[in-house]
């Protein structure tokens, strides 16, 4: 391939001369000083720590080589060789302009400098891209083009695994194994996709950040480009017709992958600054959907309760899920089978339960309510103007605009009353997703695009936080990492697998958590049971398990319903085990909260010198913070299970006994009542930039001396 690289460019140059001329600098204004030993050694430390300083920023550069295919036009974006600091070689590269008819992309008609990077203009400046310098570590590439129907990238997976992408109903981690092809990046109903931030990081430490702007279509592992992640911008349904077609991305690149993940909490991200209502953190959620579906009633939720406290379990809170309303939407409890609510609601709260209740945000056309809110433009309505919609409980509904003021203050304002008369203390949020459930082509107010409506619904749910009591949980949200709110997976099937079974509940965790929402809530454990699917007490208690460490337990089906005295004995064990280390996932908490690493994260990011291919590649494993590696069994009628332990000294905690990693442990010992977990005996506090402090370290011996 005959190419022509592009480099040098201004700012990484001015980078590369920065720390000399600062030392110069400072050897220049201290020069007529410099007349005795003493005094040079003092200015020499000075002008060492100087240095130290500007190879901090040095040592964050990460470079990249930009060079022109001149056969086929395409630029091929890839890291340099030996970058400073790098754990492992990065792999991955980025082909740019891939789709650019042939005419065009060979025509790379003009290149422009500009203050913060280049301009490239192809086929006489039918398509242009700017290349753009964010951050140190970072490049942004932004096409734009009012001629081309789409544009796309290719970026090679290379030999790295990768990590985030969107929630799926088959949740394959990591996430480079996902095959897709033309597949629209919004939340939607299908594929359990309630969570579609555009983010992918590799185990290598780059990451890639697509703007929310973008109408954007991913291919994945697709035959014509088997393991590469393409990004096609197109402005085709489920998208919006636009005049000028967009695709900006951006990639950074870190020395690991917890540096990577990292920057992009704070810098791309954001970060809650609270966490959510910690009493979920420390005991369970009592749910009635999985065990009793729709058939509940006031006397149903007071045995229920019940039954719990006979059975010597704590709990958080007690949700009402479906069916408890006149009609969905209404807000009103019906009365046939809660002729009381109040007074229900007060019975749990004397027997010690918070009550939250179940909502959404669709009203179905039979309701009382429906015409009115209709006529105040409370629905979100498509091109053609009908509001229109349909979901599992209503084949004619409409769904409430969140993204109206109006609409947000009517519906807030009805919530905050019922929660008031009644004496609830918070919600749970159904719904939320785009694609799915609003009416097609769906107009929104003040927005662009239809992501938008998950993260207004998610900022709806946030605001009126303080009026709604603190036990709230949603399941869809977009681009809303700031929210301190508990996020639950999508409703998990009663089955072992990653198809949606109980495989996929920690892959699912990985997920969420890689895409910057910390405060992951497993979905009910056993799953929801529907269909033929059937609960054991074995899987039972292995979902249990799987979930002892992650933020929060929620239960429907229920320990006792086994009639064994062994599965209550063994579930109460875990829920006593979770609650014994809720202080530490609070901790980890609030160090998510506060911009630091994910409550539970994959085990490559345990902290460590060097780089652990094979732990980057595990999917059935995961960190509490960076103290505590789990490894769930998740296969049936299994007694046992590989362990794979990263590099350091880890404690078995249920036999005490020490290993040394990166080890592989087979045929670990695993009875139905054994979890395996291990404590990290030797947190590493290791710094990759080791240049600025041994420049530190040599100021201060030279001064040291000095001072002798």
């Amino acid at each position: 391939m005959q190419s022509t690289e592009y480099d040098g460019l201004s700012y990484q140059f001015w980078l590369l001369i920065e720390w000399p001329f600062s030392l110069a600098l400072c050897m220049i204004v201290t020069y007529p000083m410099m007349i005795t030993l003493k005094w040079f050694l003092a200015i020499a430390s000075l002008a060492l720590f100087c240095l130290a300083a500007d190879a901090e920023v040095l040592i964050k550069l990460r470079k990249f080589n930009l060079a022109r295919n001149e056969t086929s036009g395409e630029l091929i974006f890839t890291p340099k060789e030996n970058n400073r600091g790098d754990k492992v070689a990065k792999s991955f590269s980025v082909r740019l302009g891939t789709l650019l008819p042939d005419n065009t992309r060979k025509d790379m008609s003009d290149i422009e400098q500009t203050n913060v990077g280049f301009s490239y203009y192809f086929g006489g400046r039918q398509a242009r891209i700017d290349i753009e310098y964010p951050f140190p570590e970072c490049t942004r590439f932004t096409w734009t083009t009012t001629t081309l129907n789409e544009i796309r990238d290719c970026v090679d997976y290379g030999s790295a695994h990768w990590f985030g992408g969107p929630e799926q109903w088959e949740q394959l981690w990591p996430v480079q194994k996902l095959a897709k092809i033309n597949y629209p990046m919004l939340t939607r109903a299908a594929d359990n996709m309630a969570v579609a931030d555009r983010y992918w990081l590799s185990s290598e430490g780059t990451y890639i950040f697509v703007d929310p702007d973008v109408p954007l279509f991913i291919d994945s592992n697709t035959t014509e480009n088997p393991n590469q992640l393409c990004f096609v911008a197109r402005s085709n349904d489920p998208y919006y017709a636009i005049n000028q077609l967009m695709l900006r991305y951006t990639i950074c690149s870190f020395p690991d992958v917890r540096a990577a993940q990292a920057h992009a909490v704070v810098n791309m991200f954001g970060y809650s600054g609270s966490i959510p209502d910690e009493l979920m953190f420390r005991q369970p959620i009592w749910s009635t959907w999985a065990r009793y579906k729709k058939d509940i009633n006031e006397s149903t939720v007071l045995q229920f309760a019940q039954e719990i406290i006979d059975n010597g379990f704590g709990n958080s809170q007690l949700e009402i899920d479906d069916d408890w309303e006149t009609c969905y939407g209404e807000l009103a409890f019906n009365t046939e089978k809660f002729p009381n609510a109040k007074g229900m609601v007060d019975n749990l709260h004397q027997l010690g339960f918070r009550v939250t209740l179940w909502v959404h945000p669709f009203v179905n056309i039979n309701c009382q309510i429906y015409a009115q809110a209709l006529q105040n433009g409370y629905f979100v309505r498509n091109l053609q103007g009908s509001a229109h919609t349909e979901w599992w409980n209503g084949k004619d509904a409409a769904i409430i605009d969140v993204t109206n003021p109006a609409a947000r203050t009517w519906w807030a304002n009805r919530l905050i009353t019922l929660k008031n008369e009644v004496g609830l203390d918070g919600y749970k949020f159904d719904a939320g997703e785009s694609v799915g459930f609003l009416p097609q082509l769906p107009v929104l107010q003040n927005s662009e695009s239809q992501s938008d409506f998950s993260r207004a619904y998610s900022e709806f749910i946030n605001e009126i936080l303080p009026n709604i009591g603190s036990a709230v949980e949603l399941r869809s949200i977009y681009k809303n990492q700031k929210a301190p709110l508990f996020l639950r997976m999508i409703d998990k099937d009663t089955r072992w697998g990653l198809n949606n079974g109980l495989r996929s509940v920690v892959t699912t965790l990985l997920q969420m958590s890689t895409v910057g929402y910390p405060f992951v809530l497993a979905d009910m454990i056993g799953g929801n049971g529907y269909g033929n699917d059937e609960l054991t007490p074995e899987l039972f208690i292995r979902w249990l398990q799987a979930s002892t460490f992650m933020p929060s337990l929620q239960f429907s089906y229920v320990p006792w319903q086994f009639h064994d005295p062994t599965v209550v004995e063994i579930s109460r064990k875990f829920v006593d085990l979770h609650s014994n280390y809720s202080d530490w996932i609070i901790s980890a908490a609030n160090t998510a909260a506060q911009g630091g690493l994910p409550i539970n994260t994959p085990i490559c990011f345990a902290p460590s010198d060097s780089y652990d291919e094979r732990a980057c590649a595990v999917d059935d494993e995961y960190m509490l913070g960076d103290r505590i590696l789990v490894a769930p069994v998740m296969e049936p009628n299994a007694t046992s299970r590989d362990v794979y332990l990263p590099k350091g000294v880890w404690r078995d905690m249920n036999t005490d006994i020490l290993y040394n990693g990166p080890l592989l442990m087979t045929n670990y010992s695993a009875p139905l009542d054994t979890l395996p977990y291990f404590l990290n005996m030797n947190i590493v506090s290791s710094s990759n930039n080791i240049v600025p402090t041994l420049l530190l370290l040599a100021a201060a011996l030279i001064f040291t001396f000095y001072l002798k």
